[in-house]
């Protein structure tokens, strides 16, 4: 007899009615037995098999259980299924599921993603969260949304927003913690909070306030309403309509103060602006630093032109010169290299380490010339000097006037309208020592 493989065999044709025969091997030898004798030994209970109606007492009624099972497995975690959550669900043991979905009509299609709870929620990122809220999205990977309303952290990942409305996340690890309508765009930049905030420039950041705008990299805006921070690693501390628009520009505060060129600095006040590299205005009322390493404290309508000059305060004064000084006063103007003006009104050192202390009105044009005070007075002459009075003039070098209407006749030389000398205090014999005055018995004479 021909050997026939089982797999070579015909199919049999169904249904089986039971008495068709089947091989088995019993004691080692092959015999034939009808195929209802299996179902008569399995129904039996014999080798350890269960009966099936104690199978159905166990299961407490099997086909209700699974059943049951059917209609709410749409409560139970599992692979490749969106899950909705509306119970309190308490899972034991490791569970591996690509989303968690609660709340209503949320759409969550990221892998490892979950969207808690709120409505109309939307995750196209994978291994992201959105924990509630209404109408919040994500589409880059490992970012999350932790509430609020018209949220969007798009076309980057890793990024978060906690919370707030209308809030814009559109590059990678942004941030935003809340707020309205606040947009970041640069990579790794941060708005705190605020209303209509914008940072646009890698690693920059804005803690609050409204309308603020930072565009450098790595620039700062506090708070405040309107700020721009443009320049990179510019400060804007807060105030109203200030612009840090240059590298390492700070403004601390005030009100349209303009910060323009490298490492200058503002402390705050109105419309003040520091122009030149290393420039400082600290505060008071349209103030102008124009030139680098140039200060001014306080004041109104001040400026400095000249590299590294000084104003402290006072109203309408300039140094436009190299390390030039006005103090205070009003309307007093230091030109020369080196020059001084104390204070007053109107004073004005004009040439090279001239000086003006005070006073109404005076000019030292002179080099090295000095005017220590008074009223119109006027050193012209090198190192010429007036101590004060009115209306006096040097015009020779190395001379001095005290007094009314002094003017100079020659140089190196005192001229004063009247000479006081205490006649007591004066040698009474020759001292021997040239153009020394001595009281010979009551006559005023010059040792010679």
């Amino acid at each position: 007899m021909a050997t026939v493989k089982i797999s070579d065999l015909p199919q049999y044709t169904a249904p089986l009615l039971g008495s068709e025969q089947v091989a088995v091997v019993q004691s080692g030898v092959t015999k034939q037995a009808p195929l209802n004798s299996f179902t008569s030994f399995l129904s039996s209970g014999s080798g350890s098999f269960v009966l099936v109606s104690e199978l159905e007492a166990l299961s407490g009624n099997w086909e209700n259980t699974y059943t049951e099972f059917a209609a709410g497995s749409a409560t139970y975690a599992s692979t490749n299924v969106s899950n909705t959550f509306t119970g309190l669900q308490t899972i034991n043991g490791e569970l591996q599921v690509k989303c968690i979905q609660g709340g209503f009509s949320n759409s969550n299609a990221g892998i490892y993603s979950s969207v808690i709870a709120g409505y109309y929620n939307d995750i196209n990122g994978d291994a992201s969260f959105v924990g509630g809220g209404y109408n919040n999205d994500i589409t880059g990977d490992c970012s999350i949304i932790g509430s609020g309303c018209d949220n969007v952290l798009q076309c980057g990942d890793f990024s978060g927003i906690l919370g707030g409305n209308c809030n814009d996340g559109c590059n990678e690890y942004v941030f935003i913690g809340g707020g309205c309508n606040n947009k970041a765009a640069g990579e790794f930049s941060s708005i705190v909070g605020g209303h209509c905030n914008t940072a646009l420039s890698a690693h920059s950041a804005i803690v609050g306030g409204y309308n603020n705008t930072v565009s450098g990299i790595q620039s700062f805006v506090g708070g405040g309403s309107c700020n721009q921070a443009t320049g990179d690693c510019a400060v804007v501390g807060g105030g109203f309509l200030n612009t840090a628009s240059c590298f390492r520009s700070t403004i601390a505060g005030g009100h349209e103060n303009c910060a323009d060129d490298y490492y200058t600095f503002i402390g705050g006040g109105y419309k003040n602006c520091a122009r030149g590299d290393y420039s400082t205005v600290a505060g008071g009322f349209c103030n102008d630093a124009q030139n680098d390493g140039s200060s001014i404290v306080s004041g109104r309508r001040n400026v400095t032109v000249g590299d590294y000059s000084f104003i402290g305060a006072g109203a309408d004064n300039c140094t436009s010169n190299i390390y030039s000084t006005v103090v205070a006063g009003c309307a007093s103007v230091a030109s020369g290299s080196h020059s001084f003006v104390g204070g007053g009104y109107r004073n004005y050192a004009t040439n090279d380490y001239a000086t003006i202390a005070g006073g109404y009105n005076n000019d030292a044009t002179g080099p090295k010339s000095g005017v220590v005070g008074g009223c119109q007075n006027c050193a012209v002459g090198d190192a010429s000097f007036i101590g004060a009075g009115k209306d006096n003039i040097v015009t020779h070098s190395c001379s001095t006037a005290l007094g009314v209407e002094v003017v100079s006749v020659s140089g190196n030389m005192l001229h004063t309208n009247m000479l006081w000398l205490s006649a007591a205090a004066l040698e009474t014999t020759d001292p021997g020592v040239a153009g020394v005055v001595w009281n010979d018995s009551g006559t005023l004479k010059i040792s010679i």
